[in-house]
């Protein structure tokens, strides 16, 4: 079932435009769909979850309202309440604000400030048996355990996110315990088809955190599981992380040349068998990290021909990752479609009203010196 289709089937009219006439069934409905599209984008090879901009704005506006975090605020039933602010979660980590690090550090706050209270854990099982037991009559339902595993992967996000915009040591290492801790309570729930996906993770943590030996065999792991669920965005990922490990020193200071040629191959092969399902931004992106893989091994081989085992640069080889689609240049959230400056074909936005205050605020300037210097 597409739930994203579902969704815009409940805000959205045959015409394209707002309804105006939602239930309390709708609307509990709305966030039954919104948990079920999060668990599955969070844990997926590439983030991307696209929504029409008036069904986007419609969502906000009624997470804001049941969550009790807007003006707007009006009296809900407490489990609507529970799903609301799990929604809310998701709105922040996951949509509009999710290149705003200031946000997702909030998230990050409000759940360890959640979690440090006494008996929490025993708290908020309650509230979730009680949501699932309000959605028991829905299509889809919301468990208890999708609850506990949409609270891990948004900390699990949020934390990730955050150590690959960079900054001090000893801030990494306290994002990357959180991150470790949020994985662990996601295997201890049941990792089930999200485990090659939490080994990746862990090992983008690791080494986003500088401990790349500790990486390695996470990546691997990773790497084995997608390759026997054939899982082909999962394999090309895991192939890009692997190889960027190996180069970077991870197992030590040389590394084989044929098994980087033989991660890089599979790699090829699994964009080839996957490109034209995903989103072809996404797949342009994937596609250059390879070519700058494949040019840094035969820079190396010039270096040292007839070598089987090479010898790691001083400098740590950190090619672009790829983990989630590209941004809009305005709000920075994710999104497989955006629209292109028509002026300068660099600049692209997930909405028009992005472009506008974009435009207005810092785009004009750079944008029309390129088009005089042209």
């Amino acid at each position: 079932m597409d739930f994203t289709v579902s969704l815009h089937r409940i805000f959205l009219d045959d015409a394209g435009q707002r309804r105006q006439d939602l239930t309390a069934q709708d609307k509990d409905q709305a966030l039954a769909l919104l948990v079920q599209v999060a668990l599955r984008t969070l844990a997926a090879p590439v983030l991307a979850l696209n929504l029409d901009e008036q069904c986007e704005a419609a969502l906000s506006h009624m997470v804001d309202e049941l969550s009790g975090s807007g003006p707007s605020s009006v009296a809900v039933e407490p489990s609507t309440r529970t799903l609301a602010r799990a929604c809310l979660s998701v709105m922040c980590v996951v949509l509009g604000t999710t290149g705003c690090p200031d946000s997702l550090r909030t998230t990050l706050q409000n759940m360890e400030a959640v979690r440090s209270h006494p008996g929490h854990a025993v708290v908020k099982q309650a509230l979730f048996q009680r949501a699932e037991q309000h959605t028991a009559a829905l299509n889809p339902p919301v468990t208890a355990a999708d609850l506990q595993q949409l609270d891990g992967l948004l900390e699990l996000q949020a934390a990730h996110r955050l150590i690959q915009m960079g900054g001090e040591r000893q801030q990494l290492n306290k994002l990357k315990d959180t991150a470790l801790r949020a994985i662990q309570r996601l295997r201890a729930l049941g990792a089930g088809s999200n485990a090659a996906f939490l080994h990746r993770r862990a090992s983008d943590v690791l080494a986003g955190a500088g401990k790349l030996r500790e990486a390695l065999p996470e990546s691997r792991a990773a790497l084995r599981l997608a390759t026997a669920e054939k899982a082909h965005v999962a394999v090309m990922a895991s192939c890009l992380g692997l190889t960027t490990l190996l180069m970077s020193g991870a197992g030590g200071p040389q590394f084989s040349k044929q098994e980087v040629e033989d991660l890089l191959a599979q790699g090829r092969r699994a964009r080839h068998l996957c490109k034209r399902w995903i989103p072809s931004q996404v797949s342009a992106s994937y596609k250059q990290t390879l070519r700058q893989q494949e040019e840094y091994l035969a820079e190396t081989l010039s270096l040292q021909p007839g070598r089987d085992l090479l010898d790691v640069d001083d400098e740590e080889f950190v090619p672009m990752t790829i983990t989630s689609a590209p941004r809009c240049w305005g709000c920075g959230r994710h999104s497989s479609t955006l629209r292109k400056c028509s002026a300068c074909h660099e600049a692209a936005y997930c909405s028009h009203e992005c472009q506008r205050q974009h435009w207005r605020a810092e785009h004009r300037s750079s944008c029309m010196g390129r088009a005089n210097a042209s």
